[in-house]
């Protein structure tokens, strides 16, 4: 008799076991799905990112192409603003140079 009863006693805490198992299963299958669909999401986010990047780079490249003479123009560009950077330093530099002299006595009033 006392056998029998060790054993409901084994057999429910086995049951408690299993469904607390089951529960934990049920939540990791959940967490799982969850997982695999947020992974769907950035994936096709990615692969909408790296399209819309392609299509712009070829529209660039379409744009450049279509320009004559584009890189000539960008790299004289550049190189007049470079040369209207440093004028216009040279100009404040000769300023500032006048100002101070006029404030000596080198040069008469």
């Amino acid at each position: 008799m006392r056998l029998a009863q060790e054993y409901r006693v084994l057999l429910a805490a086995h049951g408690v076991a299993q469904r607390r198992c089951s529960r934990l299963i049920s939540a990791q299958q959940m967490r799982i799905e969850a997982l695999e669909a947020q992974a769907m999401r950035l994936h096709a986010a990615a692969i909408l990112r790296d399209s819309a990047l392609a299509f712009a780079h070829d529209d660039r490249a379409a744009l450049k192409a279509s320009i004559p003479g584009l890189h000539a123009r960008a790299t004289l560009a550049r190189c007049v603003d470079a040369r209207l950077e440093h004028t216009q330093s040279q100009h404040s530099h000769a300023r500032f140079t006048i100002a101070r002299l006029a404030t000596t006595d080198i040069i008469p009033p």
